[in-house]
């Protein structure tokens, strides 16, 4: 669980050129593109940046299908209102990176506003937790209180995060029950999501070190994404 500097450089460069893609296509795709069209595209943003995909992990899921947290990409067309979901794995040099972000496709109403915002505020609290935590269960059980509050848990994913090295799923895992011990040089994912059938899914995932007085964000994507064309 704890990476040597060399891993870590290895897992920095993955999640930046990772993070690269992640940027560039919002820039290129968009409304009325398929699922399937914008995940070739990412592979070959992706690619076109150094990191290989991990291509049977990627999710790109619109509207109802961002419902189910495994989707598959289908020839569902984008749609203007829309929440879409694109969830992707790839490697640099054999290490891995893992990204979520859930795109604003056109304006979105005021029930998925309300849903991207618990999930966001559910983001923010494990960040804030990850600074003064001593176990991954602390960091966990603090994003969780904000859906168990909201009465949102019933839909919410039951793992918070994974570690990241060579292999996408390692430990630490951050999840109820699981009680590591934090320590410099662990590097994992922090993926809060809700799932709402028939209507929505929403995750925002980033990727962090954790560092001798807090930690580092290996992803730089920005939370809040938006195609309006």
């Amino acid at each position: 669980m704890i990476k040597s500097s060399e891993e870590i450089a290895l897992l920095r460069e993955s999640a930046r050129h990772s993070s690269a893609a992640m940027r560039q296509l919002q820039e290129q795709m968009y409304i009325g593109m398929s699922e399937i069209e914008i995940a070739d595209m990412l592979h070959a943003l992706l690619r076109k940046n150094g990191v290989e995909p991990m291509t049977w992990g990627t999710i790109v899921a619109s509207g109802e299908n961002a419902s189910d947290p495994h989707a598959k990409p289908t020839g569902r067309k984008t749609c203007p209102g829309e929440i879409v979901v694109v969830d992707f794995g790839a490697q640099f040099d054999g290490y891995a990176s893992d990204i979520t972000r859930s795109f604003f496709f056109g304006e979105i109403s005021e029930n998925l506003q309300t849903v991207f915002n618990y999930v966001l505020a559910s983001y923010h609290a494990a960040m804030n937790c990850l600074k003064t935590a001593r176990t991954t269960e602390e960091v966990e059980l603090a994003h969780r209180k904000v859906f168990i509050d909201a009465g949102l848990d019933l839909f919410a994913l039951r793992s918070l995060g994974h570690g990241l090295g060579k292999e996408i799923h390692e430990a630490p895992r951050l999840r109820v029950g699981e009680t590591d011990t934090l320590a410099p040089g662990m590097v994992f994912t922090i993926e809060p999501g809700l799932y709402i059938p028939g209507l929505c899914g929403v995750r925002i995932e980033d990727d962090v070190l954790i560092t001798d007085d807090g930690f580092e964000l290996l992803t730089d994507v920005p939370l809040i994404c938006k195609v309006e064309h």
